[in-house]
């Protein structure tokens, strides 16, 4: 199910609430075998939590919600009715009305990331013929050897996918280059 995650517990537990309470005696404090832990203890931790962290915002019990509700938001598997019937809503107004976000990012965010990708292209193509110009020039390296200088001063790619596939032509590079086992004689 995707609105819950079970917890498997003994069945002579049932009657125990899983956050509980702490009972404060003249030896300590202990957890209460009967007590639930009541929600202005829950705010006052969470507060207490975000202050030790540095977070700006005061931490609340329902950022727990919000941050599920974008999750369910983002996720493209779940419909808006699914998630109504997750966060127990009547309709999608309530979650546009308190979830989302009411301030639209999308220049802040496109200025934020076009002007990197732009330098990052420019770069690429000035530091890749440098490094091709320089290569063609000298006849004293082998192929072997143009082929790592070219793996290996490539720039970094934009997305996960693409680094691990310059990662890998560079690791291939190294092995066809150096031909050398690690630790034989």
């Amino acid at each position: 199910m995707i609105d819950r995650l079970p917890v498997p517990l003994r069945s002579e537990l049932d009657h125990i609430p899983v956050f509980r309470d702490v009972e404060r005696t003249p030896s300590g404090q202990f957890l209460s075998q009967d007590r639930a832990w009541n929600y202005n203890n829950m705010l006052y931790a969470l507060q207490k939590l975000g202050d030790i962290t540095g977070f700006q915002q005061r931490v609340r019990p329902y950022f727990l919600r919000y941050g599920s509700g974008s999750v369910f938001d983002d996720n493209s598997t779940v419909s808006d009715s699914l998630r109504n019937i997750i966060m127990q809503h009547r309709d999608t107004r309530t979650f546009l009305k308190h979830y989302r976000s009411r301030r639209v990012t999308i220049q802040q965010k496109y200025n934020s990331e076009q002007p990197i990708r732009d330098i990052n292209e420019q770069l690429s193509r000035v530091f890749s013929h440098k490094v091709n110009a320089t290569l063609r020039q000298r006849d004293d390296h082998s192929p072997e050897h143009k082929r790592l200088i070219e793996t290996v001063l490539s720039l970094p790619a934009e997305n996960e996918a693409e680094e691990y596939k310059r990662r890998n032509k560079a690791v291939a590079a190294v092995m066809c280059y150096c031909r050398v086992e690690e630790g034989v004689p």
